[in-house]
């Protein structure tokens, strides 16, 4: 089909303007404007004189020199039209709509017959501009048949178009190339490829006959976008490649980008990425040259689909950002870049911004009544829709969308539609249903013979009967996905296959194959780590790895139980602690923090502080929503521009360790590990999690136990969430209303406590290493005994305070299976307290919760900072305006405690960027906010105890593998012992108060930071008083919420024992040595 014409040689006695050209080239920009004038007044008629003597204007930015060589020329009847349509052009590159249209009104007016591209670039104008401005808005032009064909042309009204050319007289059609290249598009668009393709040879020979050079190329990119429309692309990027060398003959760019951004398409088909990106590379630098918004618009959305292939997600969201940026850029390009970025929103489970991005690209649609794009728009927002459980309006969406699909290219995403379909249907247990749209998604991706689709599908197809218990058709589904040859190359297709082995030889009672598949799993799941980019460090990514850890450890303690055998226990330890706290903080901490961190780090850290304190300075000042909303999503795509950065250089040096034999951990370090968990001290209760099954182990000093609760998860979930829910929703004005479930908190104890209580003396001091939901639960407010009633308020008599756990028991918590028994002991504990930074703009309204992200002063948090620092011997109070990021850096490495009272948030996808808010200070490049990812670059091993008194500063979202992302655990994984921390919105008041008393027992009375925090408790327990006027302070909402995540610590008094102990030790030691040395004397005497 490839016409055999090479590139176009420029032929200067033919062609003076061409002639130009060349010696433009050589001889710099200024001879443009001196040849100028005299190829114009020979060839008024060139259109191709005007666009390029335009374009070498604005490509040096020389626009009011433009503005004034078009005006001169249009004062000339000959040049006139050309000059008023470069003029528009200019004016509405400059966006300035109105102008731009004022202009055209001249055109209109003036002329009767104006050529096809005028019209061409009119009605895309319109196009940006509708719904204010309608294309009909000239009468007189309804009856122009080259109009109509434009008209119906731009409006993807092929057939209309069609019709309109028979209008037309043949000279007409063939005196005009531009009519030629619509009526071969038209045709194109209505898959007459023969028809399109002849038509194209023709203009192809006509162009070349006249010597019209531009059009000669346009007809090679119809050409060209023919052969990609087919299929044929090879044949595409050689006729593409002819075309864009012929561009560069006659120096157009604005051509050039357009056919570089469809050779980039082609490139992506055939999977030649990289020249992709360079073509999109190349002609955005083109576009951008040109002024030429709606191509480099174009562009710009294909740079982010490249982009997104090649895993590079944060670059692709820029790319698509800039995109939507662009002034007066077309609807449906603005529409396609939002919907992609709200791909890449949904893949980082970031539900909040892919709702309000696709909800941006809706409206954009509803405006132009694109009824194919609304459908798709809604599909999309099914998605997240289904994520916040209104699955019957996300399943309208797709069946609506799937209505639209037609045609081959679209059987695989009729496919997709389905299959989300059926997972709904199966999420609500309507099996029946789900089964139907299961089968049909399974049907069309077998009849693709599309590897990459119907492994994925079988494994959901057997993973569907599993969940019904028809284990023989799952294991024929599973079969004949484990018998494909594909399915080895995908590792992770390869590993959840083995954990469904696995899960159906368990609950056939197979034990032995379970545990030889769950580990299989497991290995797998273990080996796809070490590839993982930053597109899969997003909350859930580990889940599936973890469930089959949390799988193969439940193998193990069923096992244990059988058979006693500490083996069986060592290896359910094992895979307990291998199962969870995987995210990024297990790789940039300890002694890979330091290969994270570069100059590009640090730049773009310096770029996210200028961002976020644009979007601190509009939410403290209540700048509009939409506004907040776009500061916060430019935030958000610096976030990760950073970890993408500093998971390269962490792969990087994973990989130098790797080739130097640097392996982790390994299966031979499995035996003995339940001895870690014996303890002098205190008792160790792991609650472990496998589906609806609750195990916990618990360890004192002589021995562990292992006891199956009766409850099951989702019952414990529920009765969590009855429970907490109203503590962690209250609000400053609902305080008295606040109910404490006292019949839940009592019948979760005997759940909970009391069966281990029953197997297992327990010491004062327990430790809680909890999973799922327990992670939100303080044990402290469980009740030993039921009351009198069911339902407490902070109002009512609190005669319940003696059944509080808490009076029986010092109940901390740790994320790590097992202790860290190597720590060194911190002798000094100075003081650094930070309470109430200011912000420059922050306005004095006084609020008693200390919550979110409103950054509202907390005035009682100076009075508890003055407190501290009248306790501790050695306290530096930073208060206010001194409270700054600066003042903190330089204090941080002298002190040994810390107290933050202030508020704090965490991020719901990356440790990273949770954060506490400190003083920002008058410097503009300072966001005064204290982020998780500055948190891991500190070397605070030296800090025995980090108090956050802020609100839900230990409340971080729980992810299954993952643990519960926040600041407590970036404070751990940059070297603290312990932290201090609050689980939901606390009480200013209430917090002043209890400060103080934890740290006169800490730092005084040198208890245990566990035991500190306890005695502090039950002192304020004992205190029958009220904090207010109508308000009981024994209400465990008050107290409850502080909670000592970590290190428990050592009382002075178990330190003196212990050098009392070894002193006498010693002290017989030598007493006796001296009564031997002093006998041996006599004898030899």
């Amino acid at each position: 089909m490839a016409p055999s014409t090479g590139t176009v040689t420029v032929q200067s006695q033919h062609h003076p303007f061409y002639e130009f050209i060349a010696k433009n080239r050589a001889n710099g920009f200024k001879d443009v404007f001196e040849g100028a004038r005299e190829i114009v007044a020979q060839q008024p008629e060139l259109q191709a004189a005007y666009t390029y003597i335009f374009d070498k204007y604005v490509e040096n930015n020389e626009i009011q020199a433009c503005s004034k060589f078009f005006n001169e020329l249009a004062q000339q009847k000959q040049t006139r039209l050309y000059s008023l349509w470069m003029l528009a052009r200019l004016e509405f590159s400059q966006n300035h709509p109105n102008t731009c249209l004022e202009i055209y009104d001249k055109i209109f007016h003036e002329f009767a017959d104006i050529p096809a591209i005028v019209l061409h670039e009119y009605l895309q104008m319109v196009d940006v501009l509708s719904p204010t401005v309608n294309s009909y808005r000239y009468p007189e032009l309804q009856k122009h048949p080259v109009f109509n064909i434009v008209h119906h042309f731009s409006h993807y009204q092929y057939k209309q178009a069609l019709a309109e050319y028979s209008k037309l007289r043949q000279v007409k059609l063939h005196s005009d190339f531009f009519l030629l290249h619509l009526y071969a598009r038209s045709q194109a668009s209505l898959k007459n490829f023969q028809k399109a393709d002849s038509v194209l040879q023709f203009a192809l020979r006509q162009a070349e006959e006249k010597g019209a050079i531009e059009y000669h190329i346009l007809f090679l990119y119809d050409l060209g976008k023919l052969a990609y429309a087919q299929g044929n692309n090879e044949d595409a990027l050689e006729i593409l490649t002819k075309a864009i060398a012929s561009c560069k003959e006659i120096d157009n760019r604005r051509l050039q980008a357009e056919i570089l951004n469809l050779r980039s398409h082609a490139h992506k088909i055939m999977g030649h990425n990289q020249l992709a990106l360079q073509d999109c590379i190349e002609g955005e630098i083109y576009a951008h040259a040109v002024l030429d918004f709606r191509t480099l618009s174009q562009i710009l959305e294909s740079k982010g689909r490249v982009l997104s292939v090649m895993g590079k997600n944060v670059e692709a969201l820029k790319a698509y950002d800039a995109c939507s940026r662009l002034p007066l850029i077309n609807r449906e390009t603005q529409i396609y870049a939002e919907y992609y970025k709200a791909e890449i929103y949904i893949g980082y489970f970031q539900f909040h911004l892919a709702k309000k991005t696709l909800q941006r690209a809706l409206k954009l649609a509803d405006e132009k009544k694109y009824e194919w794009e609304q459908a798709l728009l809604k599909a999309t927002l099914g998605r997240v829709l289904m994520f916040e459980g209104n699955r019957e309006l996300a399943r309208q969406y797709a069946l609506e969308h799937i209505d639209y699909l037609s045609g081959s290219s679209a059987v695989l995403a009729k496919a997709f539609w389905l299959k989300h379909i059926a997972m709904s249907y199966a999420d609500e247990l309507n099996y029946e249903k789900a089964a139907f749209y299961y089968q049909q998604a399974l049907d069309i991706v077998q009849k693709s013979k599309n590897k990459s689709y119907i492994h994925p599908y079988l494994f959901e197809y057997a993973n569907y009967f599993y969940k019904i218990s028809n284990y023989p058709q799952a294991q024929c589904y599973l079969d004949t996905l484990m018998s494909s040859s594909g399915q080895k190359d995908d590792s992770t297709i390869k590993a959840k296959a083995f954990f469904l082995q696995a899960q159906i030889d368990d609950v056939q009672g197979n034990l032995p194959a379970a545990l030889k598949n769950y580990r299989k799993s497991v290995g797998i799941f273990e080996s796809i780590r070490r590839q993982t980019t930053v597109s899969d460090l997003r909350v859930g990514f580990f889940s599936e790895a973890h469930k089959a850890s949390q799988h193969l450890a439940g193998c193990y303690l069923d096992k244990f139980q059988t058979t006693g055998q500490f083996t069986d226990l060592d290896s359910a330890l094992y895979f307990i602690d291998l199962g969870r706290n995987r995210n990024l903080k297990e790789r940039f901490n300890g002694q890979n923090r330091e290969t994270a961190k570069d100059a590009t780090c640090l730049a773009i850290a310096a770029e996210i502080r200028k961002k976020q304190r644009l979007w601190r300075d509009a939410c403290v000042t209540y700048a509009p929503s939409a506004t907040i909303d776009s500061l916060y999503e430019a935030v958000e795509l610096e976030h990760y521009a950073l970890m993408e950065h500093r998971l390269y250089l962490f792969q990087s040096h994973e990989d130098s360790s790797s080739s130097s034999g640097t392996v982790g951990t390994g299966m031979h370090d499995i035996a003995g590990l339940h001895a870690k968990i014996l303890r002098q001290n205190n008792a160790r209760i792991i609650y472990h999690f496998v589906d609806e099954k609750i195990y916990a182990i618990a360890a004192n000093e002589h021995n562990v136990k292992i006891v199956q609760l009766s409850c099951e998860v989702k019952q414990l979930a529920s009765q969590i969430a009855l429970l907490i829910e109203p503590f962690s929703t209250a609000n400053s004005d609902s305080i008295n209303s606040i109910p404490f479930h006292a019949e839940i908190a009592h019948k979760l104890y005997q759940e909970l406590i009391f069966p281990i209580e029953n197997r297992m003396k327990l010491p004062e001091d327990v430790l809680i290493v909890a999973d799922g939901v327990l992670n939100q639960l303080p044990f402290e407010l469980l009740l030993t005994a039921p009351c009198q009633k069911d339902v407490y308020l902070p109002t009512d008599y609190p005669e319940y305070t003696d059944k509080f756990l808490l009076q029986h028991y010092s109940i901390g918590y740790s994320p790590a299976t097992f202790p860290d028994n190597e720590k060194s002991l911190i002798s000094e504990h100075n003081t650094l307290v930070l309470a109430n930074p200011a912000h420059p703009a922050a306005s004095k309204e006084d609020i008693s919760m200390r919550s979110g992200r409103i950054f509202s002063p907390l005035l009682h948090a100076i009075i508890e900072a003055r407190n501290i620092e009248r306790i501790a011997m050695n306290a530096t109070v930073l208060i206010g305006r001194e409270a700054t990021k600066e003042n903190f850096a330089s204090l941080a490495e002298k002190h040994q405690v810390l107290h933050l009272a202030t508020h704090a948030f965490s991020d719901s996808i990356f440790d990273a960027f949770s954060g506490a808010v400190l003083a920002a200070t008058t410097n503009f490049d300072d966001d005064g906010i204290l982020m998780g990812y500055e948190i891991e670059d500190m070397h605070i091993a030296n800090y025995d105890l980090v108090f956050l008194s802020g609100c839900d500063t230990g409340r971080g979202k729980f992810i299954p593998g993952e643990g519960t992302l926040g600041l407590p655990r970036t404070f751990l994984g940059a070297g603290a012992r312990s932290i201090l921390m609050t689980l939901w919105s606390i009480d200013d008041k209430f917090a002043s108060i209890l400060s103080p008393q934890f740290y006169e027992n800490y730092l005084q009375k040198n208890e245990s930071k566990l035991n500190a925090l306890t005695s502090a408790k039950r002192v304020l327990l004992k205190k029958q008083a009220l904090i207010s006027t109508d308000v009981y302070h024994q209400h465990p909402f008050f107290w409850a919420p502080f909670m000592l995540y970590g290190d428990p610590g050592e009382s002075s008094d178990f330190f003196n024992r212990e050098f009392i102990i070894i002193s006498l030790i010693l002290s017989c030691s030598f007493i006796l040595a001296a009564f031997f040395l002093y006998k041996n004397r006599q004898k030899r005497q």
